[in-house]
């Protein structure tokens, strides 16, 4: 899948296969890609999991911004922009690094103002 200055690096389905023994933090953090060589795992209508190298790599690149996003029936319901610049490959996910989100009624100081956590390892 292609998005005009995005880059797909990780992708996880509801229903979807998670290698065994797995979680989506451990599939995040744990070295090694996912079904890199896979056409289809990059597809958003693909119950395939999916995880770039790149994401071992994090150093290594200049990345700016990280989209979450979440679909259904292959339209984005909604998405959280974060800033990731000088982030390590877990820390960019912080209430505090929120740029933009189609959620109503979050911003970064909401989050600051009700005391929500963003935590990757949850």
């Amino acid at each position: 899948m292609t998005i005009p200055g995005w880059r797909l690096v990780f992708k996880v389905s509801a229903g979807g296969d998670l290698p065994t023994s797995s979680s989506i933090y451990t599939l995040w953090t744990n070295n090694g890609g996912l079904n890199e060589q896979n056409p289809d795992a990059k597809s958003i209508s693909s119950s395939t999991s999916y995880k770039s190298s790149i994401v071992d790599m994090w150093n290594n690149y200049y990345i700016r911004a990280v989209k979450i996003a979440a679909y259904k029936n292959g339209l984005e319901v909604f998405n959280v922009i974060f800033d990731a610049t000088a982030s390590s490959d877990t820390n960019w996910f912080d209430c505090k690094r929120i740029l933009y989100t189609t959620v109503n009624g979050l911003t970064a100081q909401s989050v600051v103002d009700n005391s929500y956590i963003c935590s990757m390892a949850g």
